[in-house]
């Protein structure tokens, strides 16, 4: 019997080469897994209320056609709200960077990554849970799969993910690190591991 599958697509990922590519990309998709149900982001932290909802109403698997932030959307979706044992999460890496990806082993080839997704194992891998205060005051938690950054390398994914990235995503990420690098301005914080202070 086939899992119920919702495939979660940032359009906007790899210079919003996902959303020009989709048509392709669903095409394969539903020959590798059969039938799908697709929901495309449209704002920050979209994936997570996506993915909570889908799972709720009785969705198995989710494939999330995006990067690294969208994957750790969904990931703080499911955690968040007690559901992580209930739907397992495939990974189409779509994206400028897509460190997890790479640190997994899921081939950047699309006919390999779905054929993955088709035929691989699932395995359990480590979450971790930031909470942190916004440049604004207001106070966060998400959920992250495979890092967490903060300082100069915050501001580089940032400037990377505003960028229209012409030159594609290797150039984004060297044109943004030399951005963040000349423009970053240290500023204060504390960090604490399993309610321990060890950073001031």
């Amino acid at each position: 019997m086939k899992r119920r599958t919702l495939a979660i697509a940032n359009p906007r990922s790899a210079g919003g080469a996902t959303g020009r590519r989709w048509r392709r990309i669903e095409s394969e998709l539903r020959a590798a897994l059969g039938n799908i149900e697709v929901e495309f982001t449209r704002a920050p932290r979209d994936a997570e209320r996506l993915a909570r909802e889908a799972v709720r109403a009785g969705v198995e698997r989710i494939v999330v056609a995006g990067g690294d932030g969208t994957l750790s959307e969904v990931a703080t979706g499911l955690l968040s709200a007690g559901l992580a044992n209930q739907a397992e999460i495939g990974i189409l890496p779509l994206a400028s960077g897509g460190d997890l990806a790479r640190t997994l082993g899921i081939p950047r080839s699309l006919p390999a990554a779905i054929a993955l997704l088709r035929d691989g194992v699932s395995r359990r891998i480590d979450a971790g849970l930031a909470r942190y205060v916004d440049a604004g005051g207001s106070q966060h938690s998400s959920y992250f799969l495979n890092a967490a950054s903060a300082g100069v390398s915050g501001l580089v994914v940032r400037l990377v993910n505003r960028s229209r990235k012409p030159f594609g995503s290797r150039a984004a990420f060297v044109l943004g690190s030399l951005r963040g690098i000349a423009t970053y301005r240290p500023a204060g914080a504390r960090l604490r591991v399993d309610g321990a202070l060890v950073c001031e």
